[in-house]
């Protein structure tokens, strides 16, 4: 799951376009207050008057329609589950744009998984890399080690 917003992962229509062509089975959260709220924080702590933070009312579920991609927009607190099931239970990329209070600070939380839940229902997990790529001097390192022992 990706978190979008100011705060989370930059997306751009790109990516999303990229998303739905590939049909990859990401989601993407949107918390959408309207403005750019970090970069207004940022500004503040800088010294800076605000400017240009403040953006006019998009609806990101529609345009992640429009690219070929689930998208449902909530508006009330009792439509998030929903929303949210509707999305994780579609099987390619989906977008849940959440409308949330212009001032309300939405930090992504971190995202934890317990040994029994899987990150991708119905996939092998083994077919995923447990980590990053190892590097070329790691690898040499390696191969260093096997060669002394």
């Amino acid at each position: 799951m990706a978190l979008s917003g100011d705060g989370g992962l930059p997306m751009l229509l790109g990516e999303v376009l990229t998303l739905s062509q590939r049909k990859l089975p990401v989601k993407i959260v949107v918390f959408n207050n309207g403005a750019l709220s970090f970069v207004d924080l940022e500004m503040k702590a800088a010294g800076i008057v605000t400017f240009g933070t403040e953006l006019i009312d998009t609806d990101f579920a529609a345009i992640a329609g429009a690219a070929g991609m689930f998208g449902a927009r909530v508006e009330k607190p009792d439509e998030l589950e929903g929303a949210l099931r509707e999305a994780f239970s579609y099987d390619g990329a989906a977008l849940v744009d959440v409308r949330t209070a212009r001032h309300e600070l939405a930090l992504p939380t971190k995202l934890t998984l317990r040994p029994d839940q899987r990150l991708l229902p119905g996939r092998d997990q083994d077919s995923c890399p447990a980590g990053p790529p190892k590097s070329s001097s790691s690898a040499r390192r390696s191969r260093r080690q096997r060669e002394i022992e």
